[in-house]
């Protein structure tokens, strides 16, 4: 009958280690999965936080395209308003060439 007491009291010491041990490795557990519910809740603070930033950054770069877009139709019109200038003042060099010819040939049947 000792013996067994003996058995029982030793069974309910292991037990009482083998239960300490379970409940510092839960508590560690515990400290783990709380720092990493921490860590998951800033980063979301964070995302959040940037969500704001891309919408604007978004938007800016929509606002910068549309006038990147406009910017270059004012270009192409100018380009093709100078281009004709360009060929109106050709033009007019060319008739006032001609003039010219035509006006040194009569200087010269003058004289």
């Amino acid at each position: 009958l000792q013996k067994c007491h003996e058995l029982v009291e030793n069974a309910k010491q292991e037990t009482a280690g083998i239960l300490m041990q379970n409940k510092k490795e839960k508590d560690i557990l515990a400290a783990d999965l709380k720092s990493q519910k921490d860590t998951v809740s800033t980063l979301l603070d964070r995302l959040s936080g940037k969500e704001g930033d891309i919408a604007e950054i978004s938007e800016a770069l929509e606002e910068t395209q549309q006038r990147l877009a406009q910017v270059t139709k004012e270009k192409e019109s100018i380009d093709t308003k100078r281009k004709a200038s360009v060929e109106t003042l050709l033009e007019k060099v060319r008739v006032t060439e001609s003039e010219l010819k035509d006006t040194s040939a009569k200087l010269k049947q003058t004289e």
